[in-house]
């Protein structure tokens, strides 16, 4: 093994590691560390601080909350883009260029007076907030070849990503929106990762393995997706306001939508395109990337409702703080940060079985989605929701690892790096679905209990009504609307959770697609094919049925 990789470093002086000194590999570990915490820290903030942007921004809470639809879709763009982007570009002006338009992009968001130019700004910030997962798994593969190594690496990345960006980041934003103004939790994003670009800067190769190959980047492809993506955006945006297909604009976008995606699956698995962004042949022939990819939407469909409802339950209904609502919800972030950092629970998970370990994260997110549902009133005391948030933050910690560990974490590189890619777009459009899903349940619901509480209240006898004190007093009557008010969003938040239950436990039918352990190992490569690629060479394996190289990039 020493033998190759002097090998391969002589042959490839600038394009093996992905940093180049050891002292860099540390310093690109923590900077990816402190990005991705940073990405998740906004991610947390702006979930916090939804109900305070209606007022500001003179927007609705379904309007508000385009703000995080917009950001995941643009993420998942990013995500299908990075590697030829990295490959166009270079690895370091990527990086760079990343970490400086999210930075400009957060100091936007903060001075954003109106929220058509807010929209525009968190489309960009997650365009380049996509850059940095992706690249972050290219370089746990290029940097530590060891398992035990690259292990213990993930474990201190995942674990100290985890206390930014779900423990502090509620604490702290909460408590800025109540003191300062919720504008100013930006200001700690974009001073970050100004510095992570020049921590990137000083320290990442320019280029890579994987990124040197000369490609052509496929536009067509770019095109079909935004067109795709963009027209899907508006119609879970806009649905809800213009009366679904009662809308012509609505009709439009869902024909653009469906007719982008068409297009743009049979563009990436046509002969012609030689450069696809994304290998969807292995949608067709490799089980664990079509389980994965399956399997998850439903897991950001289940991350992204609970995350945008919680908030505004515990602001507006529970009448909590800003600072009380973030730690309340850093309870969740905290269970996911210590999980994480114990190895010994993705063991757990995989001794039990992929499939069945994953079942159990299923169920476990269920119980805490119908526990909520229980306790969703105004006067439930806080203590009664410390279970269902660590319940919720166990299937955060193990359920997106478990995933890809057991679809991806035996399987060669090349079939990983596209699998990871079709994942996480996936699950990005999953909480794209589960945001936009929970609003238009809030809104429907709402509307359906205010409606039979009004109705059960004015069928009563209004003469023996009136014979209450004080309650014929106009105070007393808006108050009594309130009550109802209230009542009613408390139910119409339930609903929303006991839809996130069935969710959880539909998703477990299709588990099944996952492939069982001895399919999803893939074989060591011989001692002949690390030769093969030390020399340039392609590698065997990456080789289709056809005899043609396989796209195996991210």
């Amino acid at each position: 093994m020493h033998y190759l990789a002097r090998r391969m470093r002589r042959l490839h002086p600038r394009a093996v590691r992905f940093t180049r000194t050891e002292r860099g590999r540390s310093a690109v570990l923590l900077a990816f560390t402190v990005a991705m915490g940073m990405e998740l820290w906004t991610g947390a903030g702006m979930s916090l601080v939804l109900p305070f942007l209606t007022g500001t921004l003179s927007a609705s809470a379904d309007e508000a909350s385009w703000l995080i639809t917009v950001y995941a879709t643009a993420f998942a763009v990013s995500i299908a883009m990075s590697h030829r982007l990295a490959s166009y570009f270079g690895n370091r002006n990527y990086l760079v260029t990343s970490c400086l338009t999210y930075a400009v992009t957060s100091l936007g968001c903060a001075l954003s007076p109106w929220l058509a130019l807010m929209l525009v700004l968190r489309a960009v910030q997650g365009f380049a907030g996509g850059a940095f997962l992706v690249r972050t798994i290219v370089f746990f593969r290029h940097d530590y070849s060891h398992p035990r190594e690259r292990l213990r690496a993930s474990l201190i990345f995942c674990g100290l990503m985890y206390i930014p960006g779900r423990v502090i980041a509620p604490i702290v934003s909460g408590y800025m929106t109540d003191t300062i103004g919720w504008q100013w939790m930006f200001i700690p994003t974009a001073v970050a990762m100004t510095i992570c670009a020049w921590v990137f800067h000083r320290y990442t190769a320019e280029r890579i393995k994987g990124d040197t190959e000369k490609i052509r980047f496929d536009f067509p492809g770019f095109f079909l997706l935004i067109v795709g993506m963009s027209s899907l955006q508006v119609v879970l945006s806009r649905g809800e306001v213009d009366g679904w297909f009662e809308s012509p604009f609505i009709c439009i976008s869902t024909i653009a939508a469906i007719f982008g995606f068409a297009l743009f699956a049979v563009w990436q698995m046509m002969r012609a395109n030689r450069h696809p962004l994304l290998d969807l042949h292995q949608l067709r022939f490799n089980r664990a990337v079509l389980g994965s990819t399956v399997v998850g939407v439903a897991i950001g469909a289940l991350l992204g409702g609970p995350l945008y409802v919680l908030p505004q339950f515990l602001r507006v209904l529970g009448r909590h703080s800003a600072t009380q609502t973030g730690c309340l919800l850093a309870i969740n972030g905290a269970a996911a940060a210590i999980l994480f950092g114990l190895p010994q629970a993705r063991t757990w998970i995989l001794r039990l079985g992929g499939r069945l370990g994953l079942a159990l994260v299923m169920l476990t997110q269920a119980a805490a989605m119908l526990l909520f549902a229980h306790y969703m009133t105004s006067d439930t005391p806080d203590y009664y929701l410390w279970l269902p948030l660590i319940l919720f933050g166990v299937y955060v910690s193990v359920g997106f690892p478990a995933v890809v560990t057991w679809a991806y974490g035996r399987s060669r590189a090349h079939f990983a790096s596209n699998g990871f890619a079709l994942y996480f777009g996936a699950r990005q459009v999953g909480m794209t679905i589960g945001v936009a899903l929970s609003a238009i349940l809030i809104d429907r619901r709402l509307t359906l209990h205010s409606a039979r509480l009004e109705e059960a209240f004015y069928a009563r006898n209004t003469a023996v009504l009136g014979d209450v004190p004080g309650l014929s007093s106009p105070s007393e009557l808006l108050h009594l609307a309130e009550a109802i008010k209230q009542q009613a969003l408390a139910l119409a938040y339930a609903d929303v959770f006991v839809v996130m239950a069935v969710l959880s436990l539909a998703t477990i039918l299709f588990l099944p697609l996952l492939p069982p352990r001895k399919q999803a190992v893939r074989p060591r490569r011989s001692l002949r094919a690390a030769d093969n690629i030390a020399a340039g060479l392609p590698d065997p394996g990456a080789l289709d049925g056809r005899g043609t190289l396989v796209n195996v990039s991210l």
